[in-house]
């Protein structure tokens, strides 16, 4: 499930912690895998309201930096007191594994995903991107020839399925002009008077629509670009649902690239968070500065900014504090059940792009999502 998944290597998802039996301690745990859920929908909304005015690579950036931050400042705690099974080993090979990891996690996908939700409603990105547990699967049998399961191949022909229902019934981005989905965030929006407002579609509105004239107004200043040229609407939802795929793909390949550093070191340890989140930052910073330090889209007012920031530190919190619950749920739950909890996220997703981004989904959408976690839930149960 989303970056979740980045960090659950195959042969762990297939283990489980001894005993079966339902206890409260495993029913606490699992209502803590369902607010971890709620939590990436929290992250994933605060990202589509940051990248309505910061650049998504730059995005990237920061939010690793704050993410490595926080991790340091909790985990490194939480490991020395010794109150879960990580420690602090690290090897070389596990290092080259994990800037592999870094490399196709957070350069490939994120990026591509912050794209995704820049241009495309999060109930639709929220439920394609969530098919990586698939990919897992599929990158499995093709590299180290691990067997398919039947319930592992009816749960891709049900993703698939699902996927291009999504891409059919998809809201076309001509049909949203006149009030587009998601373009009023009850998040705090940016500040009347900011020189770039886009709506949460990407797409430009109309004239005198905010997305449409503070594009012009930052064109003819010179001081603001538009990431697309708005590309006709059925070509754009196919873009969406293509980084979509990119993101979910490459979320699919990590767990590989983890498990073989996991195995090099004979257990987790708190290092691979930490080198996941701060490579993928050494890796991005060239990128960021290539595009000459350009971190919003457009000129952005002082209160504005003050808000962003506010933003900015509790998405890197939040994600912070996801990854770490993640690792504690695998500790009680078993990685398998851990991913079907926290698989629920999409839902949480849709739930939170409804009322506070008042996207308008469809039911027919909303079907088509529904096949597509089907699938990926069939496929990850062929592991229990």
């Amino acid at each position: 499930m989303d970056a979740a998944s980045s960090h659950i290597p195959p042969t762990v998802r297939a283990t489980a912690p001894p005993g079966d039996a339902i206890t409260a301690t495993r029913i606490i745990w699992v209502c803590v895998g369902l607010l971890d859920a709620a939590m990436w929908a929290a992250i994933v909304v605060i990202s589509k309201r940051v990248l309505r005015t910061v650049d998504p690579i730059a995005f990237n950036l920061i939010v690793r930096v704050l993410a490595l931050f926080f991790i340091l400042g909790i985990g490194v705690p939480v490991t020395a007191g010794g109150l879960w099974s990580l420690d602090f080993d690290i090897s070389w090979t596990a290092f080259g594994f994990m800037a592999g990891m870094a490399t196709v996690t957070w350069l490939i996908a994120f990026n591509a995903y912050y794209y995704a939700l820049y241009h495309g409603q999060v109930s639709i990105v929220g439920p394609i991107t969530s098919t990586d547990p698939v990919f897992t699967a599929v990158f499995s049998f093709l590299i180290l020839g691990t067997a398919l399961g039947g319930f592992t191949i009816g749960g891709l022909l049900l993703t698939v399925a699902g996927v291009l229902l999504i891409t059919r019934w998809m809201k076309r981005a001509d049909g949203d002009i006149e009030e587009p989905a998601g373009a009023e965030i009850i998040l705090p929006g940016p500040q009347e008077g900011a020189a770039c407002l886009v709506s949460a579609e990407g797409a430009d509105g109309p004239a005198g629509h905010p997305a449409a004239s503070g594009r012009k107004a930052g064109a003819e200043t010179g001081q603001g670009r538009s990431l697309d040229a708005t590309p006709p609407a059925a070509l754009r939802n196919i873009q969406i649902v293509g980084l979509a795929l990119i993101t979910a793909a490459a979320w699919g390949v990590a767990p590989l690239l983890i498990e073989a550093a996991m195995n090099d070191l004979g257990g987790p340890s708190l290092w691979l968070l930490v080198l996941s989140q701060g490579l993928g930052g050494v890796i991005i910073a060239p990128l960021v500065w290539r595009r000459r330090h350009r971190i919003f889209i457009c000129p952005v007012p002082a209160g504005e900014r003050r808000t962003l920031v506010w933003l900015l530190l509790i998405s890197g919190l939040l994600e912070a504090v996801f990854s770490i619950l993640f690792y504690f749920m695998i500790e009680q739950l078993g990685a398998v059940l851990t991913t079907i909890t926290v698989a629920a996220s999409p839902v949480f997703t849709i739930l939170a792009g409804v009322l506070f981004l008042r996207e308008r989904p469809g039911a027919k959408v909303l079907l088509a999502a529904a096949v597509t976690l089907a699938g990926v839930f069939l496929a990850t149960v062929d592991r229990l």
